[in-house]
């Protein structure tokens, strides 16, 4: 790993810390690719048929946990857009810059899906055409207002797609925030969007609408990725929760998990107010826990492998196409034994994202480098890890 020049030392009775920007944190990598796994896992056994075998319907029951790869993605996303944004912030045009490279990232891959998926199939005979009324709100990146209030989340189009709606809602006003206030605001801003979205999710509960989709009602996730963006330029916040989170987080897991039961799929209207805050903070958990693991230890060596690194790269890909990959497998194999079908299904995905990284999202990335007229190809990600990580 290229070292980056410290621009910040402070003394911890834990560890000498040292903040710096560097290009790629590798546990990161890890930390995305257990997140879209984790996704993928769910959708293939709560999509996919009953099963009759006792050890698969276990695993079945146990990928329940992978909805959380959800919330995974939502809080590692709020830490990082949250620190490149303070690291970038005194910068010209850093606004721009933002929105232009979140623009060619995004875009490309998200519009030629809907492309296909709306205009081209149905023109080749390949697909049923969907009504512009129930298009739009793909287009618009406003699904997850549809799934919520309108309820026709099976009905039209790619339904995984809400989550992205999500974060592009964040990515269209946090920049805004974070650029005009000082950290100690940005503080007291991001709790009071974690306390909004419980009220949210309360307000919605009493009036019977469903508060897993809707941006407000999950906007606490990304808050404290933030949230731990912005903490972490403060003194040692990282090594310390690291610390104390590597002593009691077994107890802490070993008070959640019985009552993980009781917190999914419940119809309890408090658990479906405060669930997702919990969510939220077991995701934290494994991403301060991932940041201050020693480098040399074991699962720094895993989070950080070049096997991870491929599938976070290809996470995006990934996410977008599993659903239809594991549809089309079900229609063309329906008979095939669920230990063959899993390993054909994440294989085809795999190959899917492999394809869209080289054919189409790695070239907008380097037009977007050309557009920038920079060589960078991507922009610094600040993180605050301990010496450990540095060569001295």
């Amino acid at each position: 790993m290229q070292i980056a020049t410290p621009i910040e030392i402070s003394p911890s009775p834990i560890h000498r810390v040292k903040i710096v920007r560097q290009k790629h944190i590798p546990v990161l990598d890890g930390v995305r690719a257990i997140a879209v796994l984790l996704v993928m896992i769910f959708h293939f056994f709560q999509h996919g048929p009953v099963q009759t075998n006792a050890v698969l319907k276990a695993v079945g029951r146990a990928s329940a946990l992978g909805q959380m790869g959800v919330d995974l993605f939502f809080v590692l996303s709020g830490f990082l857009i949250t620190g490149i944004l303070l690291d970038t912030r005194h910068k010209e045009h850093a606004l721009k810059t933002f929105y232009l490279r979140r623009t060619f990232r995004i875009f490309p891959l998200y519009y030629s899906y809907l492309i296909v998926a709306f205009l081209l199939l149905p023109a080749l005979h390949m697909a049923t055409p969907v009504a512009w009324t129930d298009q739009w709100w793909f287009w618009f990146y406003c699904q997850n207002i549809q799934d919520t209030f309108l309820e026709k989340f099976t009905m039209f189009g790619p339904g995984h797609f809400w989550s992205l709606a999500v974060e592009e809602h964040f990515y269209l006003i946090w920049p805004f925030i974070v650029l005009r206030l000082p950290l100690r605001h940005l503080k007291h801003v991001l709790l009071s969007l974690i306390g909004l979205a419980l009220l949210v999710r309360a307000v919605m509960v009493a009036a019977g609408y469903p508060v897993y989709y809707f941006t407000l009602c999950r906007i606490d996730t990304l808050a404290l990725g933030a949230l731990l963006a912005v903490l972490s330029r403060q003194g040692n916040f990282l090594q310390v929760a690291g610390h104390w989170l590597q002593k009691y987080t077994l107890w802490f897991l070993a008070v959640l998990v019985p009552f993980y039961a009781l917190l999914t799929g419940a119809s309890n209207p408090i658990v479906q107010v405060v669930k997702f805050s919990l969510f939220a903070l077991v995701c934290a958990t494994v991403l301060v826990l991932s940041l201050t693991a020693s480098r040399g230890g074991i699962p720094a060596r895993v989070l950080g492998s070049s096997t991870a690194s491929a599938i976070a790269k290809g996470s995006y890909a990934m996410y977008v196409f599993h659903p239809a990959i594991f549809d089309l497998l079900r229609v063309k194999l329906p008979a095939l034994p669920t230990v063959v079908a899993l390993p054909i299904a994440f294989l085809a995905t795999f190959t899917a994202a492999w394809l869209s990284w080289h054919l189409l999202e790695n070239p907008c990335l380097k037009l977007r480098d050309w557009v920038q007229g920079r060589n960078e190809r991507d922009p610094l990600i600040p993180a605050a890890l301990p010496n450990a990580y540095y060569k001295r």
